[in-house]
């Protein structure tokens, strides 16, 4: 999220990225230097950049600085709910979703929902997608955004969510198969993915020729995009619209048997405050009670 001081002018204006880059920027560098690193580089994806004014050496400044300027503060939402109340600012989500040429052509789709398999450096999941007016959901979006979010605590450069959109098919040979006839691409995968999908999905890279008026190098092409259609998202939702939360309480300090906290003896952690994130499914609610159960025995 951001801060803006009360009666910042870019609150009376719709908020987008347009309205959040025409200020001034503090930069928390100093205290959440992978979190300002993720935010600039998803910016880079679209040749955009923050004006950053001034590198903050302590984050109990900023809400003074926020409040008597228009500048704006980017943080976590931890920083941002600590800092409530301490001076006249308001929160502001960060306007970042899907890359805009994308989420304009699947913006009108809100509703459709396709099985995929999703993955980004970690496992696939193979579980439905679903179009939202702001970008993509469903779970398999929900599995693999963990993975896709944990990218901002690496040094290295952001890989994207790829998604293959016919799951099980040899969509080369299926298409090949298809070559000679003068039905479009997109009925032919209208076959496979619903309808309204497929021709957005066609128009979207340009494929809205015949089947018969592609060479079979550009099928071969089209073939490879359909298994792996990768995606460069401009962010996530937020702390409000999670399923689950990443980081937390080093697992290697405390026992594996209590829960208690091995260099302060009678400290103990539970649940999600711990460095541990389960897959969709009930197994971080389980997570939540088994560890719970572990430390009330022990404490």
């Amino acid at each position: 999220v951001c801060i803006v001081r009360e009666g910042q002018p870019c609150l009376r204006k719709r908020w987008n990225l347009d309205a959040y880059l025409s200020y001034g920027h503090l930069d928390l560098a100093a205290h959440t230097r992978y979190f300002s690193t993720a935010i600039d580089r998803i910016l880079m994806g679209h040749n955009r950049s923050r004006k950053i004014v001034a590198t903050l050496s302590s984050y109990l400044v900023c809400p003074f600085i926020v409040e008597g300027s228009d500048l704006i503060a980017t943080m976590p939402v931890s920083i941002a709910r600590a800092m409530a109340g301490s001076a006249r600012i308001v929160t502001q989500k960060v306007p970042l979703t899907l890359p805009p040429e994308t989420l304009s052509r699947l913006a009108p789709l809100a509703g459709i929902s396709l099985e995929v398999e999703a993955h980004c450096r970690g496992p696939v999941f193979r579980e439905a997608a679903l179009v939202t007016h702001r970008g993509l959901s469903g779970p398999s979006i929900l599995q693999v955004s963990s993975y896709w979010q944990a990218q901002a605590y690496e040094d290295a450069d952001w890989a994207p969510v790829t998604l293959d959109l016919l799951p099980g098919v040899d969509a080369e040979t299926w298409l090949l198969a298809h070559a000679a006839e003068r039905t479009l691409l997109a009925n032919l995968l209208s076959e496979r993915l619903p309808r309204r999908f497929a021709h957005a999905w066609c128009e979207l890279h340009g494929w809205t020729r015949p089947m018969n008026e592609f060479r079979h190098a550009d099928l071969r092409s089209i073939a490879a995009t359909l298994s792996g259609w990768a995606l460069a998202p401009s962010g996530t939702q937020g702390y409000a619209k999670a399923e689950v939360t990443l980081g937390g309480v080093d697992t290697h300090a405390l026992s594996s048997r209590t829960m208690e906290a091995r260099a302060l003896p009678g400290l103990y952690f539970v649940g999600e405050v711990m460095d541990v994130t389960g897959h969709l499914g009930g197994y971080n609610f389980q997570w939540a009670w088994s560890s719970g159960v572990a430390c009330g025995q022990a404490a």
